[in-house]
């Protein structure tokens, strides 16, 4: 199981640079680290995102995004419930609640696929065209027909999109990497969509243990699956705002 593998994982084989980075930025679970007011304050003003469009329906037409647009363009996606929306929302300095995009605890609450334009905060920049797809693996409340409408609809946009320079997928640092993360992972091999991971809810493990998950997926992505593009694997969370500042600037790097 995960928890065996975090416990039996060989901290010397640890990146004295990811263990630096979990301190400087803050990360992983800290004995009275969580207070509502410094979180606010730490949510710093990264980005503008403006919705451009959207399908609402697993039977919409994927959009032509607009020629006058010449934006790259970037996707997010992951497991059903791994934060998605909430980190989006986190890099907009919003509170993981309503904002920019909708959130839920319920497992596929998000059931669309939305095309925002990213601005730098400040000078308002135009930086990307952030495409957020549904999640993928268990929905509850949700038909087979229906899962299986979306999943299709999400596979036909990434063999389409001709301006998507890379996929984001977040797995959820507590759980590390599930079969349904593997499953689609495998699907963007087969379309060779290059890919990075993120790890979300960072802030639901202690540190030392963040570091090992770290190691662990990073190995366990590299060693299988052929579109993986390789480099560091963030960390981040949500709800404290710890690493959403550092991961908008490496979405921008694409």
């Amino acid at each position: 199981t995960w928890t065996k593998r975090l416990q039996a994982f060989d901290d010397a084989a640890l990146d004295s640079e990811i263990l630096d980075d979990i301190e400087r930025l803050k990360l992983g679970k800290r004995k009275g680290s969580y207070n509502p007011k410094v979180s606010s304050l730490r949510r710093r003003y990264v980005c503008n995102a403006s919705l451009i469009g959207a399908l609402l329906t697993p039977h919409d037409k994927i959009p032509e995004l607009p020629s006058a647009l010449p934006l790259p363009e970037i996707a997010l996606t992951g497991r059903s419930n791994t934060g998605k929306s909430s980190l989006l929302n986190a890099m907009c300095g919003i509170k993981p609640g309503p904002g920019t995009a909708s959130v839920a605890a319920r497992p596929g609450w998000t059931k669309s696929i939305q095309f925002f334009e990213m601005c730098e905060a400040g000078c308002g920049d135009e930086v990307m065209v952030l495409t957020d797809l549904p999640g993928y693996g268990p929905l509850e409340q949700t038909p087979p027909r229906e899962r299986k409408a979306w999943s299709a609809l999400t596979l036909s946009y990434l063999k389409r999109a001709s301006r998507l320079r890379c996929v984001f997928v977040l797995v959820e640092s507590p759980l590390g990497l599930t079969p349904d993360d593997h499953a689609f992972m495998d699907s963007l091999d087969r379309l060779k969509r290059p890919f990075h991971v993120i790890m979300t809810k960072a802030d639901l493990m202690p540190p030392l243990e963040l570091a090992r998950a770290n190691a662990l997926v990073r190995a366990e992505v590299a060693g299988r699956h052929a579109a993986y593009a390789g480099g560091d694997v963030p960390m981040c969370s949500a709800r404290t705002g710890a690493g959403v500042v550092e991961l908008w600037t490496r979405l921008v790097e694409g």
